[in-house]
């Protein structure tokens, strides 16, 4: 019941906060479970990144496929015209970086800006509406 309430009142919440000029982007970094899993055992071994493994990290690799199912159900829910997602490819962290500040920057208006900006790259950043099936909220790839 909470989280039906959740994605029923999520699209009003965003366009209340557009309406009153807040800039709204929504960025999902997603990684393959392969991709994770190696970070994770990176983690693991190397003291100096060793303090970002959670106990929550090992239950998330165990239940991969039920929390991809469930963030895929919420993006859809919340994917608006207003407020759309954009899901970036994150498995190779410095395209998928570099990708989301480009969006980011096309996006926010200020000046002086910069008269070429780096378009983001397809195959690493894509609107959620390119992605999911609404019709079944299932990852079409």
């Amino acid at each position: 019941a909470e989280y039906a309430r959740f994605v029923k009142h999520v699209p009003h919440l965003e366009r209340v906060l557009i309406e009153d000029g807040i800039h709204l982007i929504k960025l999902w970094f997603s990684l393959g479970k392969k991709e994770q899993k190696k970070r994770f055992g990176d983690r693991r071994k190397d003291p100096l990144k060793h303090w970002k493994l959670s106990p929550v990290d090992q239950v998330a690799l165990e239940k991969y496929d039920d929390y991809t199912k469930a963030i895929a159900d919420m993006v859809v829910f919340t994917d608006t015209e207003a407020s759309p997602w954009m899901i970036v490819n994150g498995n190779e962290k410095r395209r998928a970086r570099l990708a989301a500040i480009a969006h980011v920057l096309q996006q926010v208006p200020y000046k002086p800006k910069a008269k070429k900006i780096a378009v983001p790259d397809p195959a690493v950043i894509a609107p959620a509406a390119d992605l999911f099936d609404k019709d079944d909220l299932l990852l079409r790839r």
